[in-house]
């Protein structure tokens, strides 16, 4: 199974790089990426990503013009993102249970109009287990 994780740092984050990247060594070793994935264009990102999960960002609309499919961490999202949530392009969820269920879901969904390159990365996010274990480290452990 496989399940890899970029976190791209908002500009006004520099100075939490570090530690950030201190957490996800221990707590995420070898599931996470925080340099490349704040690094590198988004453009280029979003053409090798599954999907885009995030609290409130404009991402999400630049996700939906690449047809990549965006999980929303917080409802306050929901006011801002109508149209991609309308579309299918976005959804709420906001407990470890629903993003698991929302990556399997929108995962699994027919890609058609990406780039015949754009998934170069193995596709399987591996099994229920795997992907609890990972949510776990990565969302559960920072509120504690």
């Amino acid at each position: 199974s496989w399940v890899h994780f970029w976190v791209r740092l908002h500009p006004v984050m520099r100075t939490e790089r570090a530690e950030i990247k201190r957490w996800v060594a221990e707590h995420a070793p070898g599931r996470c990426t925080v340099d490349e994935a704040t690094d590198l264009p988004l453009p280029v990102l979003l053409r090798y990503c599954d999907l885009h999960c995030t609290r409130h960002s404009t991402v999400v609309q630049e996700a939906a013009a690449a047809r990549v499919p965006s999980i929303l961490l917080d409802a306050v999202a929901l006011s801002s993102y109508g149209a991609e949530v309308s579309a299918g392009w976005a959804e709420l969820a906001d407990t470890v249970p629903a993003v698991i269920s929302a990556i399997t879901r929108l995962t699994d969904r027919d890609r058609a109009g990406r780039d015949s390159h754009a998934r170069s990365a193995p596709s399987s996010l591996g099994t229920p287990a795997t992907l609890q274990a990972a949510l776990s480290e990565l969302l559960g452990r920072a509120s504690g």
